[in-house]
């Protein structure tokens, strides 16, 4: 009876040390498929983020523009359209709100005069010192559209 048990006992240490290394080794297997899920979804990640470009200065890219359109249209000579956006689109940054910003260039951009905007008015004494000293050229007129009745 004694060997009975023992083998009995070793029968069931040997299945219990068999579903051991049998749940060891499916631990291992879910460990490693994590492990490789993880990299390859870090992967695109890390490629994504050496694609990106470099950040934006949205500010940077207004005087920009504004000092491109200046000379573009003859207002004023390079250097003196770069001071002028410079200092016009700091006041404007530092001193309006997002929608007062908006509600000045809607109405400029609807054919209104915004000098009637209280948000306008308020910086308007800044804007003026952002142009002193600089000579201005009248803006070209805009061409007259072709009378379609004409032949």
């Amino acid at each position: 009876m004694n060997t009975l048990f023992s083998k009995k006992t070793a029968m069931k240490l040997s299945v219990l040390k068999s579903a051991t290394v049998q749940t060891s080794k499916i631990a291992m297997s879910v460990l490693l498929t994590g492990l490789v899920m993880t990299s390859v979804q870090a992967a695109p990640k890390k490629a994504a983020a050496e694609k990106q470009p470099a950040p934006v200065d949205i500010q940077a890219v207004m005087v920009q523009r504004c000092t491109s359109e200046a000379t573009a249209a003859k207002i004023t000579d390079a250097k003196s359209a770069q001071k002028v956006c410079g200092c016009t689109i700091n006041v404007q940054a530092n001193n309006l709100k997002l929608g007062e910003f908006w509600a000045i260039q809607s109405s400029a951009m609807n054919g209104k005069d915004p000098r009637t905007i209280p948000a306008l008015q308020r910086i308007q004494p800044q804007l003026d010192k952002c142009r002193e000293g600089i000579t201005f050229n009248a803006p070209p007129a805009p061409a007259a559209a072709a009378d379609a009745s004409k032949p």
